[in-house]
């Protein structure tokens, strides 16, 4: 299982096919980035750029291996293997025949139910499998294992578009296609490069951490973060905004920031969220700020690892369900201990706080505060959707 959500990138990658355009998944693009080799750089230079190819979209696996990709649509037919005892063993004299790689090995056996795709064999007159000419096929998996059979011990199937091979050679493949030069020396290196970085984005957990009080403060200022993405954009990482941030600093019991370092330095963070512990117990990690949509997916994979509950994707409606949960946003009120402050925060999710009355102390989304409020009953709130630290006062009856 990916640690990244994909927010369906090979749906939409399926209209673009007719393009026969290079595409990566987000996560693909993030560990390209990150790669400082000849290889991965040229690669990034093909995303969106029309190559004569069958395979146009590719993304990570938790095997640092391999890849996925996706093929066109049309552009093979798929065969399985139904027959035992029609696969040839491959000397020198039929080796000539085939179109592959000096050092790539041919076997003498294949299962029963094993797919793949075919190509026909040339074979010229007076060569001693001439009989078989119409017949005789070269067999090759997806993970490129490979024979030579009759193609009587083989009947068409649908193979699928979503494919996996190794990552050398799923990428010597595009960059021959694209026409674009490199050694054998320079796809090791980068083979090399890529495998570390998947193990990183496999234990990148492990650069996660859980803060409260004054360091919430601390991380959410723009001098320890990386200025990328919507974490630059966040209305709250100035100077003048430190003192808004009082609401979350002084409830140490209800308030916390989940932060993902960045690896290169430790000063630095990639990606923040405040976590809210409801007045259930249960934890609600609000929206994510990030340098880009990996890092944020990867804070959204802690919390449901977590079981918490956490705002998809930075919007919130009334009357949606919580991502992997039964309850809507009616599930989001929180007791504060402390709520009387001179300037607050913008918020994203908790917009309501009731400071007086039978509900003080109370903050979290309307349906929130509603649940918590008798039938016919009218409470004064105050509004925290304001970026210079303002809050605004208004009514409402349940």
């Amino acid at each position: 299982m990916l640690l990244f959500e994909k927010y369906d990138f090979y749906n939409s990658l399926s209209q673009l096919m007719l393009e026969t355009k290079i595409h990566y998944s987000d996560e693909m693009k993030d560990v390209l980035s990150r790669l400082n080799t000849d290889i991965s750089r040229k690669l990034i230079s093909l995303i969106n750029q029309e190559i004569d190819t069958d395979i146009t979209g590719f993304d990570i696996l938790h095997r640092n291996d391999m890849v996925k990709f996706m093929r066109v649509a049309g552009t093979a037919k798929y065969y399985k293997i139904t027959h035992d005892g029609h696969i040839y063993s491959v000397g020198d004299h039929l080796r000539k025949l085939l179109d592959i790689e000096p050092d790539e090995k041919v076997l003498n056996y294949l299962p029963v139910g094993t797919i793949g795709t075919i190509k026909k064999i040339d074979v010229p007159a007076g060569n001693f499998y001439y009989n078989h000419r119409n017949n005789m096929v070269h067999f090759t998996t997806n993970d490129k294992r490979q024979v030579v059979m009759l193609k009587i011990a083989l009947r068409e199937v649908d193979g699928g578009k979503d494919q996996e091979a190794r990552v050398g050679r799923a990428f010597r493949k595009l960059l021959k296609s694209a026409k674009i030069e490199f050694s054998d020396k320079q796809i090791e290196e980068f083979v090399n490069a890529y495998k570390a970085r998947i193990d990183i984005v496999n234990n990148k957990f492990r650069l996660i951490d859980i803060v409260k009080g004054e360091k919430i403060r601390h991380w959410y200022h723009k001098r320890n973060n990386i200025r990328k993405g919507e974490l630059k954009n966040s209305c709250m990482a100035y100077d003048e905004c430190q003192g808004y941030l009082d609401i979350y600093v002084f409830n140490q019991a209800q308030v916390e920031l989940l932060i993902l370092k960045d690896e290169d330095d430790a000063l630095k963070i990639r990606a923040r969220a405040i976590i809210w512990t409801l007045e259930t117990g249960e934890k609600y990690m609000d929206r994510a700020y990030g340098t880009s949509e990996p890092e944020m997916n990867l804070l959204r994979a802690y919390a449901e690892e977590q079981g918490w509950y956490y705002l998809k994707d930075g919007i919130y409606k009334d009357g949606e369900k919580l991502p992997g949960s039964e309850h809507g946003y009616e599930k989001i009120v929180i007791k504060l201990d402390e709520v009387d402050f001179y300037s607050y925060p913008y918020m994203d999710t908790c917009t309501t706080l009731i400071k007086s009355g039978d509900l003080e102390g109370y903050i979290g989304t309307i349906a929130g505060i509603k649940s918590k409020m008798k039938a016919g009953e009218k409470v004064r709130a105050w509004e925290l959707e304001d970026t210079d630290g303002e809050i605004y006062s208004y009514s409402f009856r349940k």
